[in-house]
């Protein structure tokens, strides 16, 4: 471990080959100075750095001096800081909001009444959110494929047999709308690129390009 380079010292180097005391010697030589001071209680002269005089604002020489002034001045220092902010005149109130806080409201989806922060709250929790988001695009989703089927009249583009709109998914004979190109294969959902199939024939082709459809 390198040491200091001055006077034979076994200290742990710093910095331009010293130690920390030979090189605060040489380079901050004003950075612990003292001066005498008086302590404020018995006049005694005492050495002290003037940071922390300047941090405790007042200079005792011992801790008894400093204990006598605790119990002598103390008590009626912080009494006087007690009365000045007693009389301090208070601080205005900010003026009341006319509108509530708490709004009461009635969800959409399951019809109770809740509370909430904020007018004109729909839903009463994420759920009921969610349940309306689901429904929402169901039935999107729904007024598409009834758009499909009925331009095609029902007939399966890939066996040429009409399906049975009273049937739902999963069964093999129920409507379903189809991909001519896969959207593997870049595909879009523009009407012109779906069509009516059965829910078996649509599972058999999956996702291929081509298909022999028997309607061919």
């Amino acid at each position: 471990m390198r040491t200091c380079e001055l006077d034979n010292c076994d200290r742990p180097y710093r910095a331009k080959g010293l130690c920390a005391s030979h090189y605060n010697q040489q380079h901050q030589p004003n950075r612990h100075r003292k001066v005498a001071m008086q302590c404020v209680l018995c006049g005694t002269a005492v050495m002290k750095e003037p940071s922390r005089a300047r941090r405790y604002q007042k200079v005792f020489c011992d801790e008894a001096c400093h204990a006598l002034w605790r119990m002598e001045y103390a008590p009626e220092m912080m009494q006087a800081v007690i009365n000045a902010r007693i009389a301090m005149p208070p601080k205005p109130k900010p003026p009341a909001s006319n509108q509530s806080r708490i709004h009461v409201s009635t969800c959409r989806v399951c019809q109770r009444a809740f509370t909430a922060r904020h007018a004109g709250t729909a839903y009463c929790s994420n759920r009921c959110r969610n349940r309306a988001r689901k429904v929402s695009r169901g039935k999107r989703h729904k007024i598409r494929r009834i758009e499909i089927f009925e331009r095609d009249n029902y007939l399966c583009w890939i066996c040429g047999i009409a399906c049975d709109p009273t049937l739902d998914v999963p069964h093999r004979m129920a409507a379903t709308v189809d991909h001519l190109q896969p959207q593997s294969f870049g595909g879009t959902d523009d009407p012109d690129n779906l069509a009516t199939a059965h829910m078996g024939c649509n599972s058999r082709r999956g996702a291929s390009w081509s298909w022999p459809t028997l309607a061919a």
